[in-house]
């Protein structure tokens, strides 16, 4: 397998990563055994160790770690949000975002070798994890989900009974993807309410 090209091995990867998936979603129950696994990890190691730092089958690589998980969220995530507001939604995008966790979890497995190959760092690109929490937030976090959250502050502001614990979990998925996160979604006066929430909880 040495010099493996991402064109050649992508069919065996692609269906590895389509059970995974299956899986998360509870369509299928059949775990993957250890030779499986061991196998997946080869390919993507061979693909990563014999090319050059600067080679293009490890942007390959990197490029096609990012689309498997814009494909996750446009295909898995995305439309079940459709016609949720509020608390509703909010509950579902937590949902969604612990699932989304455990593929990315799962994914980095096998592509971290184009970190310990230092191959990201040297084309200063976002890491696996970073690259994976900016997909979510760009793709899944829309205008409807900021409105609900910024609609849960405004009401716990006014003394309104809300759903507490939902509210905090969803302020740590913002602080989990990343501050720059939490705060570009989040205007100047709306950012107090959630600091006050966030720090009186």
């Amino acid at each position: 397998m040495n010099g493996m090209k991402v064109e050649e091995a992508w069919p065996i990867l692609q269906e590895a990563i389509d059970k995974k998936i299956e899986l998360i979603e509870g369509i299928r129950e059949d775990n993957f055994s250890a030779k499986e696994l061991m196998n997946i990890y080869t390919i993507t190691y061979n693909i990563a160790t014999y090319c050059p730092r600067n080679g293009i089958e490890c942007q390959q690589l990197y490029d096609r770690y990012n689309k498997v998980l814009q494909y996750y969220i446009s295909s898995k995530v995305l439309p079940y949000f459709k016609g949720m507001k509020e608390d509703i939604l909010v509950q579902e995008v937590l949902i969604r975002w612990n699932n989304y966790k455990r593929m990315t979890k799962w994914l980095e497995t096998f592509f971290l070798i184009l970190e310990r190959r230092r191959y990201i760092s040297y084309k200063g690109l976002p890491n696996l994890q970073e690259a994976s929490y900016s997909i979510f937030f760009n793709l899944a976090l829309d205008v409807e989900v900021r409105k609900s959250l910024v609609g849960m502050i405004h009401r716990h502001s006014k003394g309104e009974k809300i759903d507490q614990e939902l509210l905090m979990d969803a302020i740590n998925m913002y602080v989990e993807i990343g501050n720059e996160y939490y705060e570009q979604h989040f205007k100047y006066d709306i950012l107090k309410e959630a600091h006050k929430f966030y720090c009186s909880y």
